[in-house]
């Protein structure tokens, strides 16, 4: 009887169950020759631009023991990922990651179902890697109205429970000519900003008769 042929998904959840396995015995002590194990970072890459995440994760260097740290690692959504100027948002790992534990590789592997990014909507949900909880990044929202202000910006919970933004965004600037809206998140949660409010309110004063 033939076997269904393993789609890449599959196919690259075997790999990183290859490569757990390796790290694993490799920081037990034991050797593993380079050539034996698959660098699962180029494959993360063609999922994530699959799903129109345009990254550097590729680039993160190969193999085990000495391997695995990035800096300036980024991800940014786009509704065509051939097309730069079609970016919704990004963010942007200032600080070194260190991508060598597997349940990390896990998580990127599925990042296309942790991360939203929409036009002013720029959500993560690291729960469930110690690596992305502990360090935040600088978003950047593009195409955002004019006239925004860190007050516009809304910080909430995977709960919905609103978070006061001063305590999360610091570092909020919007560019004038592009209107694209950057700051830095001293964690990742939900950001959302208003895009609905004009950029000039006018307060006529109340007469009473």
């Amino acid at each position: 009887m033939q076997t269904a042929p393993k789609t890449p998904r599959i196919k690259f959840a075997v790999r990183v169950l290859a490569v757990t396995l390796c790290l694993t015995i490799g920081l037990s002590g034991v050797v593993i020759p380079a050539r034996a194990i698959d660098n699962p970072f180029p494959g993360i890459a063609t999922i994530l631009a699959g799903e129109g995440i345009a990254s550097n994760i590729g680039t993160v260097p190969w193999p085990p023991p000495d391997c695995c740290k990035i800096t300036g690692l980024y991800f940014e959504k786009r509704t065509d990922v051939n097309i730069e100027s079609t970016a919704l948002g990004r963010m942007t790992f200032t600080e070194e990651l260190d991508l060598s534990n597997p349940l990390t590789i896990a998580f990127l592997q599925d990042l296309g179902n942790k991360m939203q990014m929409s036009n002013g909507l720029i959500a993560l949900d690291a729960s469930t890697s110690a690596e992305f909880r502990a360090h935040g990044a600088t978003l950047v929202m593009y195409g955002i109205p004019p006239g925004r202000t860190i007050a516009d910006i809304t910080v909430s919970a995977d709960d919905g429970t609103i978070i006061p933004t001063a305590d999360v965004v610091t570092g909020f600037t919007q560019d004038p000519v592009t209107n694209n809206v950057s700051f830095n998140a001293a964690h990742f949660t939900k950001f959302e900003i208003n895009t609905t409010r004009t950029g000039f309110q006018i307060f006529l004063p109340l007469v009473i008769r």
